[in-house]
């Protein structure tokens, strides 16, 4: 059974062979860039050996290779298309969270409108037994439901 390190740095061959393929370059002209010596690409690219820090940071900053993908087949190639993505998600969440507060307020305000409701607070208004009761109810309720209620701000009525 090969050994996890085996395993990764021969993975990392394969990606090291792609990058180079990608850039359209030979061994010698991608260790000329990463600045280090043929025989050391060589030994990256055949699983012999870890690339050096700076090889790296120079795969990174001058190549945009994504360390997620070289390091553990994450994403893609190219780290600016992965940041590209993660915008998108994260523009995607916002629009679902305005999209899913708006429906929230539109089901509030349904219910707020709802005859039943005005008819129930018209009541309690009327009949302080009965408002005093609906809240002892409410409080058992929010107990033993372990529920906590957020009451929406809504503008004073004239």
């Amino acid at each position: 059974m090969q050994s996890i390190k085996k395993t990764i740095l021969k993975e990392m061959a394969l990606r090291f062979r792609n990058i180079r393929k990608h850039l359209g370059c030979s061994r010698k002209e991608l260790a000329d860039g990463l600045k280090i010596s043929v025989g050391a690409y060589n030994k990256n690219e055949n699983g012999l050996n870890f690339p050096c820090f700076n090889s790296l940071y120079r795969l990174s900053e001058q190549y945009s290779i994504s360390m997620d993908w070289l390091l553990f087949n994450k994403g893609s190639m190219d780290f600016k298309k992965n940041e590209e993505r993660l915008k998108e998600l994260e523009n995607t969440v916002e629009l679902l969270k305005g999209k899913a507060a708006k429906a929230e307020e539109e089901k509030t305000a349904v219910m707020l409108d709802a005859p039943e409701v005005n008819e129930l607070l018209v009541s309690m208004k009327r009949e302080p037994v009965l408002y005093h009761e609906i809240m002892l109810y409410f409080q058992k309720y929010k107990k033993e439901h372990m529920v906590s209620v957020e009451i929406p701000t809504a503008p004073p009525h004239s």
